[in-house]
């Protein structure tokens, strides 16, 4: 890239304000590469063309032109107030690109590979052992990144063809060792025979070496070896712009959760890229291991609160990084299709689909314990409320003793039914796929609640 684009970018930022975070993130500092376009952006339009040509501008693509139209500015950059992220390879250097909302303003390639690039994101990376976190919202980028965490915009993933897929798993795959990153987020790193000083205090792990890579290449080349080093294309212009290596990313980690707003509702925007994903891997035989798909448990978003309320930045740190190991699920999950998003149950028919839905998803591995806990939980409350608790208000308007008694034995009986009717149910569904890792406890009490069943059908 021209040292000329590079100075168009410089302007845009310093046209541009600080970027901002609401409620509950008002205490953190944003990022100073976190930026909002000016309310008069028609002003900086005029700023840029005092300064540079129309062909630069058009090349850096900050500006657009329309049959019988003067000189627009980018349509990505046409918004008052929407966030744009710069992307530095040093911390003082001009940008070399721009992060909009459609993607990088000079889309010469995806928002992903540029960020391996960009200095912070080189560094966050490092301390959080390659896992690189994707997202779909500006807010969340901004969010993340002021965190000090690996955050790259994910736009365009759900485009890539086969060959494109696969240089990323490349990407990904040629710089693990022996085990994935994906399998590192389930076991603690190995510090050995380290000043503790110069261990992260949040993240533990030691800085791992995983290579460099001038990322642009892969989506122009079909090579199976990916060597090494990057150095800024602004050699090729005659420019000699010195830059830190980029690091290769272990793992890439789908945000499938509102972060801004501590939402654990799955986006509408990520199950596209889910399905997409799950779909490559079934269909074309392409290896995913190293995706993830990060969906926070309520204790994870519980603790996280926590922190944001009464802790500081490496606090709330802290408890994302637990997050991450403890509710990443492998792609081959498909869990927009499998599982869904997580319910608010509000009767009782929804909170059985539930607990119904959880208990599948637990043969395969695809629901955590949490999530599977708070649907039981539901799902009894619910049995209480709907069908227990009416039968008990009718019998305390019954006179006669004998039939009260007998009003509240068929409520305690509907209780004992309604709880163990999804065990039951997944016993049967076990049985036929060859499974048989139900409890023994669990299992005496369906017996007994289907030998009180026989008996009331004498009756």
């Amino acid at each position: 890239m021209c040292q000329r684009h590079r100075e168009i970018y410089q302007l845009v930022a310093e046209l541009s304000t600080c970027g901002i975070l609401g409620t509950p993130w008002l205490r953190l500092v944003v990022d100073e590469d976190c930026r909002r376009l000016p309310p008069h952006t028609t002003e900086m339009l005029a700023r840029l063309r005092e300064r540079f040509s129309e062909q630069d501008l058009l090349a850096a693509g900050v500006a657009r032109r329309e049959e019988g139209v003067e000189l627009l500015l980018a349509e990505t950059l046409a918004t008052p107030g929407v966030e744009i992220i710069l992307l530095r390879e040093r911390p003082y250097d001009p940008p070399f690109d721009i992060v909009t909302s459609s993607g990088l303003l000079s889309g010469r390639d995806l928002p992903m590979f540029a960020a391996c690039r960009d200095h912070r994101t080189v560094v966050a990376l490092r301390e959080l052992d390659g896992i690189l976190l994707a997202v779909l919202s500006m807010s969340a980028y901004v969010l993340f990144r002021s965190m000090g965490l690996p955050v790259a915009l994910a736009t365009g993933l759900e485009d890539l063809d086969c060959g494109q897929l696969s240089s990323l798993v490349q990407m990904l795959s040629g710089n693990t060792s022996p085990c994935t990153g994906m399998e590192r987020l389930a076991e603690p790193s190995d510090v050995a025979a380290h000043d503790t000083e110069s261990i992260d205090p949040i993240n533990q792990n030691t800085q791992v070496d995983i290579g460099t890579i001038q990322a642009s290449s892969l989506l122009c080349s079909g090579v199976t070896e990916i060597e090494s080093q990057f150095r800024t294309d602004g050699i090729q212009d005659g420019e000699n712009h010195a830059t830190e290596e980029s690091v290769l990313p272990r793992a890439v980690i789908l945000v499938a959760w509102e972060p801004v707003t501590l939402e654990i509702e799955l986006p509408p925007e990520v199950a596209p890229i889910v399905r997409f994903l799950a779909n490559a891997e079934q269909h074309m035989g392409i290896d995913l291991s190293d995706f993830g798909v990060w969906w926070p448990s309520e204790n994870d978003l519980a603790a996280m609160q926590f922190c944001i309320r009464h802790g500081g930045n490496e606090q709330i740190r802290t408890s994302m990084h637990q997050s991450i190991k403890q509710s990443t699920f492998q792609v081959s999950h498909e869990i927009d299709r499998r599982i869904g998003p997580r319910p608010v149950a509000e009767d009782y028919a929804t909170a059985q689909a539930e607990l119904r839905r959880c208990l599948d998803a637990r043969t395969n591995d695809a629901v955590s314990e949490d999530r599977l806990a708070h649907a039981v939980a539901r799902h009894h409350s619910l049995v209480e409320r709907d069908l227990v608790e009416p039968i008990l208000d009718q019998a305390t308007v019954i006179a006669d003793p004998l039939l009260r008694n007998l009003c509240i034995t068929a409520a305690n009986v509907f209780r004992t039914i309604h709880h163990q009717a999804p065990y039951v149910d997944q016993r049967f569904t076990d049985q036929q796929a060859g499974h048989n890792d139900v409890p023994e406890t669990q299992l005496n009490r369906i017996n007994v609640v289907m030998k009180l069943v026989r008996e009331l059908r004498r009756e």
